[in-house]
């Protein structure tokens, strides 16, 4: 298939149930030693090393020759750990600082639990590097109104897409600070908006499982952290309520007002904070390899000339990586000979060309609700002959519920029921009678061996496909940690056959 490689798909954004031990031990290895920054707090900084008991001659030089030397018992001082965390330092009277020991309780706790142990650094942002490999987790809290830089939010972003992580909480749940945070978070992602993030997120099972019942001390039901994803990455962490308190806790506990109004509980962001570390850890390295994934292109213009996939758009987070579709089409057409067009096609489900795609393909991570207009429209487009393609985007609940109950509103007469071995589907190219999972499925349920598609039969004919488990990140061979889907070659295998199951029926 005459495919080119054109960008990296980093430059589409314009401006303890998982083996996490395995993880953090691969990539330990890979982790820089400090830069050059200065630690952020004098008792912030490592320990000094142990007095070593010398006898007074031992520190004295070897006697020059000829005299044979002896062997000299002088003692290095220990190396500092990798950071992991570097706190910004920026505003007003040590703003940045309130929550002195914030950070470093927090990778004491860490090395504690996980057995590894990382430092911290002091940031400054006009000096950083902004090399994820440098320091791959951001921290920044404070109380009092601030602005970034254009310069410095432009080297944010590209840090945050590069592999980096950014963690921002309201000390002392600041109305100052929040308004200047999400003043900031928009203008770093003005094509995105924070989201809640969801309890089936893998930032709340990384390390500790946290479940709703855990976290508060009033009835909150929801999490009260929100975030910004690029990808499956939860690459941008906003806390309302003051997570660093609770790193740093206080004598009398009532001084802290994210305390004091009964919102949150040292354990939870304890336990949270733990989460982040584990999270940030073991994406590090598919993390930083992601934003070079292909997206390919036409050789030459195939307009109305090649089969193509319409994606489409909803209110979630409908597109989480550019560069699946590509290369699902490029291996369609490498595998078949089926001549395709390579482009992405967005497609609106309420504007006139929906019904120029005859296969749609339908993704996302998050709750997401269609419109009374789209929910019309699609049920035409399905009811007269038109295709639907759905995946969970790293095979989220969360997802998978929300597609349940759309679905049901667009066909309400009919049900996604498991599509049999048998069905011509698994053999439309490939001969699909087993499949390997990912191992975050394994891990979980080591008995699947069996594909695991749903559909829906409008008229005698397929109308719908369906997969609970992440497709999407397969087909680039984006197979990270947390993924709960087929293997990447068996994703591949699968999406190929639904093609060509698609454009033989």
């Amino acid at each position: 298939m005459g495919g080119t490689i054109n960008k990296p798909w980093s430059s589409f954004f314009p401006g303890h149930t998982f083996p996490f031990f395995i993880i953090v031990f691969l990539l330990l290895v890979n982790v820089p030693a400090f830069g050059e920054e200065e630690g952020w707090c004098p008792d912030s900084l490592p320990p000094p090393p142990r007095p070593q008991r010398r006898a007074g001659g031992e520190s004295l030089a070897p006697l020059p020759l000829p005299v044979t030397p002896q062997r000299r018992t002088e003692k290095k001082r220990p190396p500092r750990p990798p950071a992991l965390i570097g706190k910004i330092a920026q505003g007003k009277e040590r703003d940045w600082l309130i929550n002195r020991n914030d950070a470093r309780n927090l990778l004491r706790w860490f090395e504690a639990k996980a057995g590894f142990k990382f430092g911290g650094r002091m940031v400054r942002l006009r000096k950083f590097s902004f090399d994820p490999a440098d320091i791959p987790l951001l921290y920044l809290s404070g109380r009092h109104s601030f602005r970034w830089t254009e310069s410095e939010r432009a080297k944010i972003r590209e840090y945050l897409i590069r592999g980096g992580s950014l963690i921002i909480t309201n000390c002392c749940a600041s109305k100052k600070f929040r308004q200047s945070a999400r003043r900031e978070i928009a203008a770093l992602f003005p094509e995105k908006k924070l989201h809640p993030v969801g309890i089936d997120n893998p930032l709340y099972r990384s390390f500790y499982d946290i479940t709703g019942d855990k976290y508060t001390r009033k009835a909150v039901s929801k999490p009260m952290v929100e975030g910004i994803d690029i990808g499956w990455r939860t690459v941008l962490i906003y806390s309302e309520y003051d997570l660093g308190c609770g790193w740093d806790p206080r004598e009398p506990l009532e001084t802290c007002p994210a305390y004091r109004k009964e919102h949150i509980t040292d354990l939870w962001t304890r336990e949270l904070g733990t989460n982040l570390l584990a999270y940030v850890l073991a994406n590090r390295k598919t993390a930083q390899a992601s934003f070079e994934f292909p997206v390919y292109v036409d050789k030459v213009k195939t307009e109305g000339n090649g089969f193509t996939i319409g994606q489409v758009i909803h209110a979630g987070q409908w597109d989480p990586d550019p560069s699946a579709i590509s290369s699902l089409l490029k291996a369609v057409g490498d595998v078949t000979k089926v001549p395709v067009s390579l482009r992405n096609k967005n497609v609106e489900l309420t504007g006139a060309d929906l019904f120029s795609y005859p296969f749609l393909y339908l993704t996302g991570h998050n709750d997401f609700k269609l419109s009374k207009t789209e929910v019309k429209n699609l049920r035409f487009y399905l009811l007269n002959g038109g295709f639907l393609f759905a995946d969970s985007a790293d095979g989220r609940e969360v997802f998978d519920a929300a597609f349940r109950r759309e679905i049901r509103r667009v066909l309400p007469e009919f049900f996604l029921s498991p599509l049999p071995v048998n069905h011509p589907i698994y053999s439309a190219y490939y001969k699909i009678k087993k499949v390997d999972y990912s191992l975050a499925v394994e891990t979980k349920d080591g008995n699947l061996i069996r594909p695991r598609l749903e559909g829906i039969t409008v008229n005698g004919n397929l109308a719908v496909v369906y997969s609970p488990y992440d497709l999407r990140y397969g087909w680039n061979f984006n197979d990270h940690p947390y993924r709960k889907g087929y293997s990447p070659e068996d994703s591949l295998r699968l999406g190929v056959n639904v093609i060509v199951y698609a454009l033989t029926h």
